[in-house]
């Protein structure tokens, strides 16, 4: 599975504790194959990440912020995942996700 965030736009990109914001995100598929039933899973950040190694301190429920099930995206297909949020006091960054 090679799924990847190829763009991520936020209604306000500087958000301030409380607000309300728009997210929209594109995921592609750029894998060889079509995948099924998968879970883009979103999380924000009280850092910027620049790591790999960073980003397993904050997959946990406590900065999870949506997941949303792709149920089918053909290889070099992208779907767009748009949700609504409200900002927390510390958010820096955000990241998705995928889980089978």
């Amino acid at each position: 599975m090679e799924l990847s965030l190829t763009d991520i736009k936020l209604s306000n990109p500087i958000p301030v504790e409380g607000e309300e914001i728009k997210i929209y995100a594109k995921i592609t598929n750029f894998g060889n194959s079509k995948v099924k039933d998968v879970w883009a899973v979103f999380y924000y950040t009280p850092e910027l990440l620049f790591k790999k190694d960073r980003i397993e301190k904050y997959r946990n429920p406590e900065y999870e912020i949506h997941r949303e099930k792709i149920g089918e995206l053909d290889s070099g297909k992208s779907q767009v995942i748009t949700f609504g949020w409200v900002a927390k006091k510390d958010f820096k960054s955000i990241f998705v996700y995928a889980e089978e």
